[in-house]
């Protein structure tokens, strides 16, 4: 479909743009995590919603969505502070938080990527169980 769309000039008025521009926040935002939740191959169970509550969903949501990026932005700052480390010139407290928030991806990713690496029946079971 993509050859289908007009590219005129390139401009910011070519249909081309302008539909880039209005499904970055939709694909970004819904489409590519829903596409990589199903790549994990991983089991949504019926008691699904219920376990999201127990104890151990509850600390490894609140560990990566509070835990990590607030540990990732104390650090930095105090550190900066002591002087051990210098923040990059125009970088600001809200890009460090930023930052930390990106980091909480990362264990998530990690078990995708060796998913989709090994081949290993024992691996998968192991990785999907957690």
């Amino acid at each position: 479909m993509a050859f289908a769309i007009p590219f005129r000039a390139g401009d910011a008025q070519a249909p081309s743009t302008r539909l880039q521009h209005r499904l970055h926040w939709p694909v970004t935002f819904i489409i590519l995590p829903l596409f990589a939740l199903a790549n994990t191959a991983l089991v949504i169970p019926s008691t699904f919603a219920d376990d999201l509550v127990s104890h151990n969903s509850l600390g490894i949501i609140l560990g990566l969505l509070l835990g990590k990026p607030l540990g990732i932005f104390l650090f930095a700052v105090v550190g900066s502070w002591l002087g051990w480390c210098t923040l990059p010139a125009n970088s600001r407290l809200p890009h460090l938080l930023g930052i930390g928030l990106l980091a909480g991806i990362g264990f998530t990713m990690s078990i995708f990527i060796t998913l989709l690496a090994f081949n290993n029946d024992m691996l998968s079971i192991a990785l999907r169980s957690r």
